[in-house]
């Protein structure tokens, strides 16, 4: 239950992290939705599939 909770925080912080890194591409809310909607996402979409690549990972190596 420990190593769950830990998990699912540890989740919920990257997904926290991912999301305002996203959003470094236009800081500014009034500009966000024209043309900086699609960098925002490209952005947040290379950050979801580091980490996937990183439980990947994780996962291969808890059968070892």
């Amino acid at each position: 239950a420990t190593c769950q909770e830990k998990f699912r925080s540890a989740c919920a912080g990257w997904q926290q992290y991912m999301e305002a890194a996203a959003r470094l591409h236009c800081p500014i809310p009034s500009l966000q939705g024209g043309s900086t909607a699609a960098a925002t996402e490209d952005c947040r979409l290379m950050l979801q599939m580091q980490f996937e690549d990183f439980l990947t990972l994780l996962a291969s190596g808890l059968g070892k």
